[in-house]
């Protein structure tokens, strides 16, 4: 008698393991699923001469340093601001 009791409890132990897994992981996948970043959608004017090019960008801190070519100016470097979205300066490469 003994061992179909401990029996019955292990059952109703493993079924409510099993249940609340599940639930736990459905509630999971569903938060995972519906848990979409905002896009932020931009235009961005650098205010640089007409005929200038991005010939290469690279992260500087919490600042995004663009290489700048063309445009009947010497190259430069515009440092740029991802938070505000504005050019916080431009260093001139001669």
């Amino acid at each position: 008698m003994d061992k179909l009791k401990l029996i019955k409890i292990a059952v109703v132990a493993m079924t409510f393991l099993l249940i609340a897994g599940s639930l736990f992981m459905l509630t999971t996948l569903y938060r995972r699923l519906n848990n979409k970043p905002a896009e932020i959608e931009r235009n961005i004017n650098l205010g640089e001469a007409d005929g200038s090019f991005i010939n290469n960008m690279l992260e500087c801190q919490e600042y995004i340093c663009i290489v700048v070519k063309g445009g009947a100016l010497a190259d430069r470097i515009v440092i740029f601001d991802p938070d505000t979205g504005k050019k916080v300066s431009t260093v001139s490469l001669y």
